[in-house]
């Protein structure tokens, strides 16, 4: 029997399949998210997303409860994935707006003064 390690993609064939840019935030994110044994040996994924997006995105919601059963990946996490492909310098601008209020500040928005529209000079 194969090992479940054996399962996962390698590194280096999950980078070229999210064609991440080599030095882009988005490749960093990906290897930055290679702690499979987190997820759930029974999960159920009619999405096929990546395992690393899953491991992101259970490592950013550990608030998730699976003791009656498996969860499943909500849909926007698709809408995410495809922004961060599109925005490989900044893979996680996507994610914090689509989560809500709890995403930024204390008002909802993103505190990064980088993702603020700039200032009107007349008003």
């Amino acid at each position: 029997m194969a090992s479940k390690a054996s399962q996962w993609p390698s590194i280096h064939e999950q980078l070229e399949a999210a064609r991440a840019p080599a030095g882009s935030a988005y490749e960093q994110l990906i290897r930055n998210h290679q702690d499979f044994s987190i997820l759930p040996a029974n999960e159920y994924d009619p999405m096929d997303l990546p395992p690393w997006l899953k491991v992101w995105w259970r490592t950013e919601h550990p608030e998730i409860d699976e003791s009656n059963g498996p969860v499943a990946y909500p849909l926007i996490l698709e809408r995410i994935w495809e922004y961060m492909r599109r925005n490989p310098d900044d893979p996680i601008g996507a994610a914090k707006s689509a989560q809500g209020p709890d995403a930024g500040g204390p008002d909802g928005r993103d505190d990064d003064p980088a993702h603020r529209p700039p200032a009107d000079p007349e008003g």
